[in-house]
């Protein structure tokens, strides 16, 4: 009883004193490296873009709409901390997640100040419109398997990150990850020679080749298309080999 009076004044005290016990936030902020009021003459320019998944149970719904996001760029054009500033659809994969995911593997060419490249704040609208659209891949050429790989047995695996142009071309073409094994799936101490002697680049120069040759209808913001980067797995599989 004594704690349960205790707890009331308590209480009253904070509404009689005006205090909001809720009005700090600042645990929710996030704290950049960088002077939010930096100047620059010349502000920083996407030069890599990833467009942010749109789940089909948002669209559904008919969730549409701007995510609002303050972002530092550093120096060398890459992403720092970001903030949300107007919430779209906030929560664990939500439409405010997915343009942070996405934001953060933008590339930028830097602000400048003076000449010199300089560390920045801006702000960024992130849109999830219904007629916004992803690349589809329309044309496919199957890489060439390397011919040393075949004899030893070697199968692979090449992540690449693929820029479609708005012409549905392919630009620039950048290798992730590779990952080799032999036939067994594991790579064996009697065979660990072979991996050795297969050149990794093999496999990820004959992955770029092929998809220099892709094409895709374009992606789509807000009904006008845009250059944007996507990721693709290129396997190369010996039950699978595909001669073009």
């Amino acid at each position: 009883m004594n704690k349960l009076i205790l707890l009331f004044s308590l209480l009253i005290i904070i509404i009689s004193s005006n205090v909001n016990i809720f009005a700090d936030h600042s645990y929710w902020k996030i704290t950049g490296k960088t002077d939010k009021f930096q100047i620059f003459d010349k502000p920083p320019a996407i030069i890599k873009r990833i467009q942010p998944k749109y789940h089909e149970f948002a669209k559904k719904a008919g969730i549409k709409g701007v995510v609002k996001l303050m972002v530092e760029v550093f120096i060398d054009g890459t992403v720092g901390a970001i903030e949300v500033k107007k919430s779209l659809m906030a929560g664990p994969g939500g439409l405010d997640y997915e343009a942070i995911q996405a934001v953060r593997q933008w590339e930028f060419s830097p602000a400048t100040c003076g000449g010199n490249p300089v560390a920045v704040w801006i702000a960024l609208d992130v849109d999830f419109l219904i007629n916004n659209k992803q690349p589809v891949l329309i044309k496919r050429v199957h890489p060439k398997y390397p011919e040393y790989a075949k004899t030893a047995k070697i199968e692979g695996i090449i992540s690449v990150e693929i820029e479609v142009l708005i012409d549905g071309s392919v630009g620039n073409v950048n290798v992730k990850h590779r990952q080799l094994s032999d036939t067994d799936g594991a790579l064996s101490s009697t065979k660990a020679w072979r991996l050795n002697r297969v050149n990794s680049d093999n496999f990820a120069t004959a992955a770029i080749n092929a998809v220099k040759q892709w094409k895709f209808s374009p992606a789509e913001n807000n009904g006008r298309p845009i250059a944007v980067w996507v990721e693709f797995y290129i396997k190369f599989e010996l039950d699978n080999i595909i001669q073009e």
